[in-house]
């Protein structure tokens, strides 16, 4: 009973959303102000070099993936569970 009322919910919420998207995309009235962007002060410092350097920060980022997830997972495949019991399929091996 509980999995049919999630799935009533799921179902609905699916409805809505698509409804929206539509809606939002071809019925919504469109608005003629722009996006505000932001503006640099008159007197206001350059951005410091290092600080555009997108190598730098996707490196950076890589490291410390690899440095958060190497021990998880070198444990992980150190100490696996042998698995499951290998069961008989009814239509044969």
């Amino acid at each position: 009973m509980a999995q049919a009322v999630g799935g009533t919910i799921l179902f609905i919420g699916i409805v809505i959303m698509v409804y929206i998207a539509i809606y939002l995309a071809f019925f919504a009235p469109k608005g003629e102000q722009g996006y505000p962007l932001a503006e640099e002060e008159p007197d206001a410092e350059p951005t410091p070099a290092w600080i555009e350097r997108w190598a730098l920060w996707i490196s950076i980022t890589i490291a410390l993936i690899l440095f958060a997830y190497t021990v998880p997972i070198v444990d992980i495949v150190q100490n696996a569970t042998p698995g499951s019991v290998p069961f008989s399929w009814p239509i044969g091996n």
